[in-house]
């Protein structure tokens, strides 16, 4: 017990299980987490290339610690460490989605609500969401995502940018207490890396930096707005990431399934009373010291069987070495392969895997010589560590209650938790290094699929041998997509055979049958997702898709209202459900359901909305929902169908922009070749190039008078009278309707 305690205990016990403030403990600790943060990505850590001043600044102004390291390369259990002062083998929390942090488990915020403080917290993605158990303690929990969507192709995820979250924290920053703990988690730097306007061109080949960038930018906003209202001398800021970033080496791309320097060394700077003048400590410190730290700088006693420390007699020299713990157990809850635990110290980082790795750091900064061979008795000594650590570990934790469509959107940022159960399991499997080639597989199926290239991305998981259901699943969504029924079917059966309660799995199984347009047996395969997870709104749309395909719209419609009650603001049943209305006289109301809804699930169910808009006399309403949904690859029949309806509302580019994507990927059809010819010649633009597509779509169309009428136009904006008049007469000839598009009829 700290020196002064004994005087006020009786006042502690009722407010606080700590002791009083000391008499330079600050009023407030802010608390900022970049995610995937890797530390030589930052200025002050050594890198010339970044674009880091705030950060830079930050760590001039108070200490610098050099050695810091993740628990574990995932966001929800480093997180949980951040704020209970315990490691991942101790608060249970050993994956994403998986778990939720138990409630006995004392935290940070709930130690300083006790003690009067205001509490906090501001994060930027669903992954940190409050049912994950990291909102108790806190006022106010901001986890409200704006709508911004993962670029991930096979599902969708919600997101918001640094300056969202920002914001939030300003907006409450205007009327927050004297004292308060508050906590600021930004995204951006997760994959994938897409840095807005003005951080992408100064950072070409390298969106990673740009992203980091951009969060130093508005953590500038942040620093200065907080130092404007608050004394910065009564202010302890701390600054650190929850793990860092592969970047490809070791042969990962992102991160979670190593343990290496990329992945879990990340910045730490501290700011603030007892953290002053420009310091740097080289000794190795671990995430689960911010709790102990702030506990201590405010005159509190540590949590129980914390796994961290203060951090504060480091500066003085007066504490023992440490070392970091790490592990991923999302190697074998993903994909079956082994666990990995690792420990790294002022030298030496381990590596527990089947086959054992040991980097000398001081020799071999960059891990690339595993010397385990070579130095048996370090293996020994480190491995019997990690072994009386893990024969103590908690039990894994809470499973979290998501439904399937919450899984999907966590399956989304490459957490893919799909396999695991909340229960302890055999971490054997093959070694995760020997299976690298899987993950880059993976990574570049996605960006295909993200491209719309869903064959391509199939042909990157085609030649795999991997048989884990997640695995499976993922590879037989590339395969939907791309119209491969029967190698989806294949995976899903195979995967089925392993996981049989998987409702993620019956699922895309049911939309097999669907497109195949086996409507009994998808049926069945919703109907047995929803005995599995009753809330599943993607099974309960899917079975107003089949009823919509059967004629029944009454049934449709009550499918797609049971879906936005299990799931409010679901986007495809709220689109869907607004084009019932808007083809059965209820234009008004599909509106007001499409006035926050989420981008549609494909581009026709749009059409459907902006046809019965168009019907409605909209033209111009209709044109714009079409412009703004249309974009990138989008099938040709409804290029055909959209492209009037487009030019008839004062969209002409979009119509063109549209056509042009077509027929990039559909060069041979002449109903593009015929839109693509009128649109250049209304505009009067390229026409060497419009009448080589008129006469092609004329020759393929057989003669179709409205191709013929195209090519009249052609032919008379570069002012070839006859032949235009020629190709008009064979248009009427061929027609028997009463108009005509062509405007040469006005000049003969």
């Amino acid at each position: 017990m700290r020196i002064g305690c004994v005087l006020v205990i009786a006042v502690a016990m009722l407010t606080s299980p700590g002791c009083a403030p000391e008499p330079n403990a600050p009023a407030r600790v802010v608390v900022v987490t970049i995610d995937t943060l890797r530390a030589d990505h930052v200025g002050t850590y050594g890198s010339e290339r970044a674009r880091t001043p705030v950060l830079d600044g930050l760590a001039r102004e108070g200490v610098r610690f050099d050695a810091a390291f993740s628990p574990v390369p995932l966001t929800l259990p480093a997180h949980a460490t951040l704020l209970t002062g315990l490691d991942p083998d101790r608060h249970g929390v050993r994956h994403n989605a998986v778990f939720t942090l138990a409630p006995e488990i004392p935290s940070l915020p709930e130690r300083l609500r006790a003690a009067g403080f205001g509490t906090a917290a501001f994060v930027g993605a669903f992954v940190l969401d409050r049912r994950f158990g990291l909102a108790r303690g806190f006022d106010v929990y901001d986890d409200a995502m704006d709508g911004r969507r993962s670029g991930r192709a096979v599902v969708g995820f919600a997101e918001r940018r640094a300056d969202a979250v920002v914001d939030a924290f300003l907006g409450w920053l205007e009327s927050a207490p004297e004292r308060f703990f508050a906590w600021v988690h930004v995204y951006d730097p997760h994959a994938d890396y897409d840095p807005p306007a003005g951080f992408s061109l100064g950072f070409a080949g390298r969106p990673y930096d740009g992203e980091i960038a951009f969060v130093d930018s508005q953590l500038g906003r942040l620093f200065e707005a907080l130092d404007a209202r608050f004394d910065p001398a009564d202010t302890l800021v701390v600054v650190t990431s929850d793990h860092g970033e592969a970047l490809g080496e070791h042969g990962e791309p992102t991160h979670s399934y190593s343990l290496y320097e990329a992945t879990q060394r990340i910045p730490m700077i501290w700011r603030g009373p007892g953290f002053r003048g420009g310091r740097t400590v080289d000794d190795v410190v671990r995430l689960a010291d911010v709790a102990p730290t702030i506990l201590a700088a405010l005159g509190h006693e540590p949590f129980p069987e914390s796994s961290g420390r203060d951090l504060a007699p480091l500066l003085h020299g007066d504490a023992p070495p440490a070392r970091a713990y790490a592990e991923t157990l999302a190697t074998h809850l993903d994909y079956a392969w082994s666990a990995l635990f690792s420990v790294r110290d002022t030298r030496w980082r381990y590596i527990r895997a089947p086959e054992p790795e040991l980097y000398d750091l001081d020799a071999d900064p960059r891990e690339r010589r595993n010397v385990a061979a070579a130095q048996p008795e370090v293996v020994r000594e480190l491995d019997a560590w990690l072994a009386e650590r893990l024969a103590n570990a908690r039990p894994l934790g809470t499973a979290a209650a998501l439904s399937s469509e919450e899984r999907a959107r966590l399956q989304a940022l490459g957490y893919v938790a799909g396999a695991g159960e909340a229960a302890d399991a055999d971490f054997g499997g093959p070694d995760p290094k020997q299976r690298t080639g899987v993950l880059v597989a993976l990574e570049r199926a996605e960006s295909l699929g993200g491209a719309g290239r869903w064959a391509d991305a199939f042909a990157q998981l085609q030649p795999l041998e991997e048989r884990g259901d997640q695995f499976l699943l993922t590879r037989a969504s590339f395969a939907v997509r791309a119209g491969l029924l029967d190698a989806a079917e294949g995976d899903l059966e195979a995967a089925i055979a392993q996981a049989p309660g998987r409702p993620d799995l019956l699922r895309l199984r049911a939309l097999v049958e669907e497109v195949r347009r086996n409507g009994p047996a998808a049926r069945a395969l919703y109907e047995s997702v929803l005995a599995l997870d009753a809330s599943d709104a993607q099974a309960t749309t899917g079975l107003g898709r089949l009823a919509e395909i059967e004629g029944d719209a009454e049934r449709a419609e009550a499918h797609y209202r049971e879906a936005l009650v299990q799931q409010p603001g679901q986007a495809e049943a709220t689109w869907r459900l607004a084009a019932l209305r808007a083809e059965h006289d209820g234009l008004d109301e599909a509106q007001a359901l499409l006035a926050e809804a989420g981008d549609a699930p494909e581009p026709f169910v749009v059409w459907r909305v902006a046809s019965a808009e168009a019907r409605a006399g909209q033209v111009e309403s209709a044109a714009a929902r079409l412009d703004a949904a249309l974009r990138g690859a989008v099938p040709t029949p409804l290029v055909i169908a959209a492209a009037p309806l487009l030019e008839a509302g004062g969209r002409g580019d979009a119509s063109l922009r549209i056509q042009e994507e077509a027929l990039r990927a559909d060069p041979d059809a002449w109903q593009i070749q015929n839109g693509v010819a009128w649109n250049l010649a209304k505009a009067g633009r390229d026409l060497d190039r419009a009448l080589d597509l008129a006469r092609t779509a004329v020759r393929a169309s057989g003669e179709d008078p409205a191709v013929l009428d195209t090519l009249a136009a052609v032919q008379l904006r570069r002012g070839e009278a006859a032949p235009a008049l020629a190709s008009a007469d064979r248009a009427l000839r061929r027609t028997t309707e009463s108009a005509l598009r062509s405007h040469l009829y006005w000049v003969r």
